[in-house]
């Protein structure tokens, strides 16, 4: 019932905004040299913006701009011919028609201004709407937010990278202004560092203080102002079979990730219901399954791992794992393979979930709020005028008094 309530609502104002635009056109038609024409052309503009009607309004907006050179609204036409312009996709004409407005002085320039941020911004060219927006970073908050959005910095590997033996390493480094990463190489036992952090999300905290890289570099990204995530392959001599902890410093922000070089892979059997985890142990180099390899599985809600060695068809397996699975498996002193599952196991977390927040109300941009308040003040202008000369106006009727 609100719905329909809401539709209803909708459909008379839009009927009204077409009376009011129809009432407009006639008024222009039949007193073009009007005092009022000014007045009446900015509200027929505004009152097309409301009803969507973007064509008519950049065509008489820009006609009333000349027209009406002289008249105060004049700036208010050119901002609405490249709202209008804005609104169809015409970006280089929007871009044109609004800078005129926002190189000025009137009352509509930091509208201006801050469409012209929105422009750029919708064309992908953040430099060019840092600019403008910065210039009404103060009066629009949704300005400063756009700002802090292009500047954000961030850098970021995969966690786990799996080569096989003989093939080249490359790393896949995703970054956001940043100058330049410096990479940092460090061999490592996989299983032992997993025993300790127990998981990989903390694993820059790891104390390597005293131990000497396999290998470093520095690797230059650009002149730190991207705006937008790029990616770079980054090219690593790493040989050896082995596990590889690699941390990367971008400007003041760390990242890290795992490169494995193995012959090994983890194909994983999950079962939801009962936490039961079914760990494949394969070589890729030679095919087949792998016996006797140590693995080790734990679910994210469990306190300790369930380890065993692989049977003789390469298969390891753990019940009652409860949680998200991690698995690990290494033969050897640097053969290692890893698995992070995505499917919960077993028995549902205990803590009930976080009550729903209600979704936060998103800002709106309200593209026409200068234009309204002027055609509001335009109104009460003109009917304080119309109350003045009613009551002044003398009367050519006869008047009681004079009757008897």
């Amino acid at each position: 019932q609100g719905q329909a309530m809401t539709s209803t609502a909708t459909a008379e104002k839009i009927a009204m905004l077409k009376r009011t635009a129809d009432l407009l056109f006639s008024f222009l038609a039949l007193y073009p040299k009007d005092p009022l024409a000014d007045d009446a052309g900015f509200s027929l503009a505004n009152c097309l913006l409301a009803l969507k009607n973007y064509p008519p309004v950049v065509s008489l907006s820009a006609d009333f701009a000349r027209k009406f050179a002289d008249s105060p609204l004049a700036p208010g036409f050119q901002y609405m011919t490249a709202l209008g312009l804005f609104w169809q996709n015409q970006y280089g004409e929007a871009l044109a028609a609004a800078r005129i407005v926002a190189d000025g002085d009137s009352k509509d320039r930091d509208f201006a201004r801050y469409i012209l941020g929105q422009i750029y911004h919708a064309q992908s060219k953040p430099k060019d709407a840092i600019d403008w927006y910065t210039k009404v970073k103060d009066l629009y908050p949704d300005a400063a937010e756009a700002i802090a959005y292009f500047e954000e910095k961030s850098i970021a590997l995969d966690e786990v990278t799996v080569v096989k033996p003989g093939q080249a390493v490359e790393l896949t480094l995703k970054y956001r202004n940043i100058k330049e990463a410096f990479l940092q190489v460090y061999r490592v036992d996989l299983m032992k560092l997993y025993l300790q952090q127990k998981n990989l999300s903390a694993i820059t905290s790891v104390q390597l203080a005293g131990i000497r890289p396999e290998f470093e570099q520095t690797t230059a990204l650009g002149d730190g102002k991207d705006y937008v995530e790029k990616e770079r392959r980054t090219a690593l001599p790493l040989k050896d079979e082995a596990a590889y902890l690699v941390i990367c410093r971008g400007d003041d922000l760390f990242a890290s990730g795992m490169v494995l070089v193995t012959p090994l892979k983890i194909e994983v059997q999950e079962d939801s219901a009962s936490g039961r985890v079914r760990a494949n142990v394969l070589d890729t180099a030679k095919g087949g399954y792998r016996p006797e390899v140590h693995v080790k599985a734990i679910g994210s809600a469990d306190s300790e791992f369930r380890s065993g060695e692989t049977d003789l068809r390469g298969l390891f397996v753990a019940d009652n794992v409860r949680g998200k699975a991690t698995v690990i498996a290494r033969e050897g002193e640097s053969r290692s393979a890893f698995f992070r599952g995505e499917t919960w196991l077993g028995a549902p977390p205990e803590a009930a979930p976080a009550p729903a927040q209600p979704p936060a109300a998103q800002q709106q941009i309200d593209y026409q709020g200068n234009l309204n308040l002027e055609n509001a003040k335009i109104q009460e202008f003109n009917k304080g005028r119309f109350d003045e000369q009613r009551r002044q106006t003398p009367s050519k009727g006869v008047q009681m008094k004079e009757a008897f």
